[in-house]
């Protein structure tokens, strides 16, 4: 129980952490309020009392005060031996946690550092002034009017693009379609946090009781193509799962004159260990004599 407790009050304070990190980075156009967090009414009402007094009252930051509550939940379930992590991997739950802060500090500068309003007005100006002097100039230089609408039309065009565009890269994070989806962000955590809520989460591995441990029987079998839902045993292996062996050709070899196909995984399987073909005999030295076995009646 105090596991299910710990895990239920760490998803939800982590679904509200990362919202409240999108809602600080969002553009002010109403964006904050259509991101999902999961059952914030699951925490008791003493924490969501003092969320309410961090922000409203002290003007607290409400991201660092979630991010400390979420550390204050883990020092604790480690002190009550709710948690039995050794120290070096726990450490890195504080490690990720920090970085987390750290990255949301940075898009908070991309948010906040706008650019050059003197810069801005200098752009502005001399786009304008090149639309205005474009024409004139381009007119007194060519007589065909279709071709000197042309060649206005395209640096013109092309300078007041580049400047819109930047307009739009320097808000990644607001409503416009050219933004970052803050909304899909915050569904992919939610969906990463309840598949630690689900049942089946903390399922052990195994092997089932018709499982080959034999690596040459196994070897034998080939590589089988099936899905992971389902389920192949001895019995019905072709009925459930119509499964395919994997084998690949190997290379003809020729013997007195005729080629032998097989497959490498009967080449492995059936020939024996190779071994070096012994060196011939020199013509010049005598073949060796095969040892003589001595006289047992002739032994003291």
């Amino acid at each position: 129980r105090e596991v299910m407790e710990f895990r239920h009050t760490l998803v939800r304070l982590m679904s509200l952490c990362h919202r409240s990190a999108l809602e600080e980075i969002a553009d002010s156009d109403g964006a904050s309020g259509s991101f999902e967090v999961i059952d914030i009414g699951g925490l008791d009402a003493e924490t969501l009392a003092y969320l309410h007094d961090c922000e409203m009252t002290h003007k607290f930051n409400r991201v660092e005060v979630i991010l400390h509550m979420m550390q204050v939940l883990i020092t604790c379930a480690l002190d009550e031996s709710t948690l039995r992590v050794a120290p070096p991997i726990l450490s890195r739950v504080y490690q990720t946690l920090s970085r987390g802060l750290v990255n949301l500090l940075n898009a908070t500068k991309i948010k906040n550092t706008r650019f050059p309003f003197p810069y801005a007005q200098l752009v502005t100006v001399l786009i304008l002034a090149l639309a205005l002097w474009t024409p004139l100039l381009v007119t007194s230089l060519l007589k065909s009017y279709w071709m000197a609408a042309g060649v206005t039309f395209l640096p013109v065009f092309g300078t007041v693009c580049l400047n819109l565009i930047a307009i739009q890269l320097e808000m990644p994070f607001g409503n416009d379609l050219n933004d970052l989806p803050l909304e899909s962000f915050q569904d992919d955590m939610n969906r990463g946090l309840l598949l630690l809520l689900s049942p089946g989460s903390d399922i052990r591995p195994t092997i089932s009781l018709s499982c080959k441990l034999d690596f040459d029987d196994i070897c034998a079998g080939g590589f089988v193509r099936m899905s992971v839902g389902e389920s192949v045993t001895d019995d019905s292996r072709d009925a459930k799962c119509q499964c395919d062996v994997v084998t690949s050709a190997a290379p003809e070899w020729t013997v007195a004159g005729e080629s032998k196909a097989t497959t490498e995984t009967q080449m492995l399987l059936s020939s024996p260990t190779p071994h070096p073909p012994p060196a011939p005999a020199s013509p010049s030295e005598p073949p060796a004599e095969p040892p003589v076995e001595p006289d047992s009646s002739k032994v003291i």
